[in-house]
């Protein structure tokens, strides 16, 4: 098995490109982004390039399936335009929440800044004040005023799980300045990670629903800063992804 591993704002995914049928599953893709067993991610992605466009399938960390990752269609789209031989620049990819487009805009193979396309997300305000969003997965978001440092963010999003059928990827949000948000995000699946990119999706359009930000919104994650604009209510997503490393075919897995 040929992987490639990627970080996006210290959203890591493991990748593996396959020009057959698909051949990942929830027990291997959970072995592999095992950080103390496997080679750890926080998600694993397969990317069938056999088609007319390249289709990534997704899988949490736990092995669950994910509709969507922001991050994680950046750092696909610059392993396909860079080493897979896809673009030069620019690239449509088939998810399961539907077509998405990647555009590098800077960089070379070991690090770019790259935009994607995510859609027009969907939702509003519950009733009880936080927002929830459909980025093409699910997403519920708390805006606060206290420091985003003082809250449990494990357990608080746990908690929130079982009140959805497939889970729910939950944001802590706290506005910097106008036009400036940070977050803390809890995915279904993973845990706390560094970045969310369908959470800063998701957060930035309910910063527009309240009013604390326009077109553009600069998202704060705590593994670095993500660009959201909105074109005619379709959500761009931006930032920096790198190459972490190259993992040779020889390698295998010890068997459990």
């Amino acid at each position: 098995m040929h992987l490639f591993k990627y970080e996006a704002a210290g959203n890591d995914f493991l990748i593996v490109a396959n020009p057959g049928p698909a051949q990942m599953g929830p027990v291997l893709a959970a072995r592999l982004a095992d950080r103390r067993r496997g080679i750890g991610g926080d998600g694993v992605i397969e990317v069938l390039t056999g088609g007319s466009l390249p289709v990534m399938r997704l899988f949490n960390q736990d092995g669950t399936v994910a509709e969507m990752s922001g991050n994680g269609l950046r750092c696909l789209g610059h392993l396909l335009v860079t080493r897979l031989g896809f673009g030069p620049t620019e690239v449509a990819v088939m998810t399961a929440a539907g077509e998405r487009r990647y555009r590098m805009l800077s960089g070379d193979a070991g690090e770019a800044i790259g935009s994607t396309s995510m859609g027009t997300p969907e939702g509003g305000f519950a009733p009880e004040g936080f927002a929830v969003v459909s980025v093409g997965n699910p997403h519920e978001i708390h805006f606060v005023t206290e420091e985003l440092s003082d809250l449990d963010v494990p357990t608080l999003g746990l908690l929130r799980q079982h009140l959805y059928p497939n889970g729910v990827n939950v944001e802590w949000v706290r506005e910097v300045s106008p036009g400036r948000i940070e977050i803390r995000v809890f995915e279904r699946g993973v845990g706390e990670t560094l970045a969310c990119g369908t959470g800063s999706v998701a957060t930035a359009y309910a910063a527009r629903l309240r009013g604390m930000a326009g077109d553009e919104v600069t998202v704060v994650n705590p593994g670095g800063e993500l660009s959201v604009y909105f074109e005619a209510e379709v959500a761009w997503l931006s930032g920096r992804s790198a190459l972490v490393a190259e993992i040779d075919p020889a390698v295998r897995l010890v068997p459990a």
